[in-house]
């Protein structure tokens, strides 16, 4: 496979776009800031590439190489030499059940010869968890998954996927990836390191949480907090909760964080399930956990590909990650990008939620994680 990889700043490209590079075996990955949604170029883009597969969407701040940006577009481009890719999204999923949104999307998704899928979804509208699940029921839990929700700063306002080429929101995409060439692997580490008192999920309904030991989850949450309180749910971000989930299989001791709260009732919306009769915790970390997290997954993949082929490395980390780290936060990324082969393109962003196997081996929707997806193509 061939790659090029080019970024849109000061409203110019930083290289030529490559339209030579256009073909029906051609991936755009494109991450962006939100403040490009209304933007005209991506008529450019379609129109230099109008056979090319085209999956991206906005972040927290996007990730070129070993650097980390928030005012530009990064476009990735891979062109397949044996692999065939096959594309497929949904809109308007605002209201919808997630767990549906992601059978009809698996269902577009033919399983022959199917090696794996990269999933990028609306940030602020979508459970992930039950997203995933159902993918997982129409293709089996065995189908190689990972990706991300979208991301819009610390705002949690509006966040964007591109479909047909163009910013959506409450939208949901996927490319699948097929044939014996294709290698993919992804895995994910956090860093974070639970601490306090444990507490039960007393009452929730999917990714709602309402009381905890029985008392309102907002007011307990936010008597931790203090004055962090009044900036939630961005302050949320700093506090993570650990769901210690025993008997609840699907979310394998999950990391989560609050995507909204709601005064009226007390409740706070996560970007995946947190089942009754879980017990969970709050988290903290340090630069030092957050920075060897990093290192750990980009080796733990690495072990997993060819170390003389051509690699992508598909960078999804939490935007929790990000005001912890502060200035710092680049040393993640180039902590990946290190631990990975010479020849290896780095991109990605900063989310609402990660998708990747955990330590379990289990694809599952995380919070405050770093993920890598490593994609190499076998001669």
């Amino acid at each position: 496979m061939q790659t090029f990889q080019a970024s849109f700043k000061n409203n110019q490209w930083t290289s030529s776009l490559p339209v030579d590079f256009d073909s029906d075996s051609t991936l755009l990955i494109i991450y962006f800031a939100s403040k490009f949604s209304t933007h005209d170029i991506w008529k450019e883009i379609k129109t230099s590439f109008p056979k090319a597969k085209i999956i991206g969407c906005s972040g927290a701040g996007e990730v070129r190489s070993s650097e980390i940006t928030d005012d530009e577009i990064i476009v990735t481009g891979i062109k397949f030499a044996k692999t065939t890719l096959h594309f497929s999204s949904i809109k308007e999923i605002k209201g919808k059940s997630s767990e549906e949104v992601g059978k009809n999307l698996a269902s577009d998704f033919p399983k022959n010869n199917l090696k794996g899928l990269y999933l990028l979804s609306d940030g602020l509208s979508v459970n992930g968890t039950a997203l995933i699940k159902g993918i997982k029921d129409v293709l089996g839990q065995e189908i190689h998954l990972s990706g991300g929700l979208a991301g819009d700063g610390a705002n949690f306002k509006n966040t964007f996927v591109l479909v047909d080429g163009l910013p959506a929101e409450n939208a949901v995409t996927a490319v699948g990836f097929y044939g014996e060439h294709i290698q993919i692997c992804a895995s994910a580490d956090g860093g974070w390191i639970p601490f306090g008192v444990e507490r039960k999920i007393t009452k929730s309904e999917a990714n709602i949480l309402f009381e905890l030991d029985g008392k309102p989850a907002l007011e307990l949450y936010k008597e931790f907090l203090g004055e962090q309180a009044k900036k939630l749910p961005a302050s949320a971000l700093l506090f993570p909760i650990y769901l210690k989930t025993g008997t609840h299989q699907e979310n394998r001791n999950a990391v989560r964080t609050i995507l909204a709260v709601d005064e009226s009732n007390q409740s706070m919306t996560f970007a995946g399930d947190v089942p009754e009769g879980t017990s969970i915790q709050l988290m903290r970390a340090g630069h030092e956990n957050l920075v060897e997290a990093a290192k750990n997954v980009s080796i733990v993949n690495k072990m997993k590909t060819q170390s003389d082929g051509q690699t992508v490395s598909l960078i999804v980390s939490c935007v929790g990650r990000r005001l912890v780290l502060g200035e710092k936060t680049e040393n993640e990324v180039e902590t990946v990008l290190e631990n990975l082969p010479s020849n290896t393109i780095q991109t990605g962003f900063y989310s609402y939620g990660e998708i990747a196997p955990g330590k379990s081996g289990v694809c599952d929707l995380h919070n405050q994680t770093m993920t890598v997806t490593l994609i190499q193509e076998k001669g």
